[in-house]
């Protein structure tokens, strides 16, 4: 590729994504004269939310939101290097961790019942 090639490649790009940016703030200016509301809310930044929707109740002292997070089966699974095979049947045999049912047919693991599904596993 020739230098004046290469420069001339350069310059398309800049074009391009000033053409996008310029797109993306015509569509939001339009968008806050049709439904501003929506759109001040995207512009505010948000706020870190606790455990639902009104924060939730206090946590104990000693857990974490991230041990509250509650993983599917697959995040479970590549979690612990296991295939989701594998992880259907220890969750099925009733050796896993305890699940929660999310809904009729998705249940989900909780890190910290991961945590100590993984300590009580370790060999001395």
């Amino acid at each position: 590729m020739s230098l004046q090639e290469a420069e001339r490649r350069r310059k398309q790009s800049k074009r391009d994504s000033e053409a996008e940016q310029d797109r993306r703030d015509h569509h939001l200016h339009d968008e806050a004269r049709l439904r501003p509301r929506v759109v001040a809310d995207r512009a505010k930044p948000r706020e870190s939310v606790g455990v639902g929707h009104n924060r939730g109740p206090p946590l104990d002292q000693h857990l974490t939101a991230d041990d509250l997070k509650v993983l599917t089966r697959k995040e479970w699974a590549k979690l612990n290097s296991l295939s989701y095979g594998t992880a259907k049947r220890i969750l099925a045999s009733g050796n896993g961790p305890p699940v929660i049912q999310l809904t009729e047919r998705r249940v989900g693991i909780r890190m910290i019942d991961n945590r100590r599904w993984q300590e009580s596993r370790l060999r001395t």
